[in-house]
C-alpha cells in the first residue's frame, strides 16, 4: 500500500515528483504508470543520445571541413585552458557551433522516427475529421524535413543557427521541438 506524500516543489528527482504529485484532479499515477515512465525516460535517454553521438560521427565523416571547424574551436578552447584544468560552463557556452551541427544532424535524421498519440477530442484537420480516441502518428522527420521550417532542409548548414543581429540565439532542437509541441497542442489540448 503507498502512503500518500505531500507534493514538494521542486521534488529532488524525477522518481519523487512521480510518486507525490498528483495531477489536477488530485489523483496520483499507478505504480504501473510510474513504472512505464521511469522506463521510458531511461530508454529514451539512452537511445537518443546514442543515436545522435552514432549520427554526428557519421556526419562529420562525411563532411571533413565541418569536422576541421569543430575541432578547431575546440583547439581554441583547449589553449585557454591551464594543464588538466577542465571545461566549465562558459567553455560549452562558446561551443555554439558544435551545437548547430549537432542540431542540424537531428534535423536531417532524427534520432526518434516519432511518436503515437491519442485525440483527446474531436478534431478537424485540414478537412479531414479525426474522432475522439483515435491513435494516430507522429512523424518526426516530416516535421524537420519540411521546407517550410527549415529551407535546403537535407543539407548540412550549420551557420542556419548562428545569431543574426540582436536576435536571440536559437537552439535549433528547440525550435524543431516548439513546432512539434505547437502541433501537438494543438491537435491533442482539452
Amino acid at each position: 500500500m503507498r502512503v500518500k506524500i505531500v507534493c514538494q516543489q521542486p521534488s529532488q528527482d524525477i522518481l519523487s515528483h512521480l510518486l507525490s504529485c498528483p495531477d489536477e484532479n488530485g489523483k496520483y499515477m499507478s505504480e504501473l504508470l510510474i513504472a512505464n515512465n521511469i522506463l521510458l525516460l531511461l530508454f529514451a535517454g539512452h537511445d537518443t543520445s546514442s543515436v545522435t553521438l552514432t549520427l554526428l560521427i557519421k556526419t562529420l565523416a562525411e563532411h571533413p571541413q565541418v569536422y576541421q571547424n569543430i575541432l578547431q574551436a575546440h583547439i581554441e578552447i583547449a589553449s585557454s585552458k591551464k594543464e588538466g584544468e577542465f571545461l566549465n560552463w562558459d567553455d560549452i557556452q562558446k561551443m555554439k557551433y558544435s551545437w548547430n551541427v549537432i542540431a542540424e544532424v537531428m534535423i536531417i535524421t532524427p534520432p526518434i522516427l516519432g511518436a503515437y498519440r491519442e485525440a483527446i477530442v474531436d478534431i478537424n484537420y485540414e478537412g479531414y475529421h479525426i474522432p475522439k480516441g483515435w491513435k494516430l502518428y507522429w512523424n518526426t522527420g516530416l516535421t524537420s524535413l519540411d521546407p517550410e521550417i527549415f529551407p535546403n532542409p537535407t543539407r548540412l548548414e550549420p551557420s542556419r543557427f548562428e545569431e543574426a543581429g540582436p536576435a536571440p540565439y536559437i537552439d535549433a532542437r528547440l525550435s524543431a521541438r516548439l513546432n512539434q509541441e505547437i502541433y501537438l497542442e494543438i491537435t491533442y489540448s482539452k
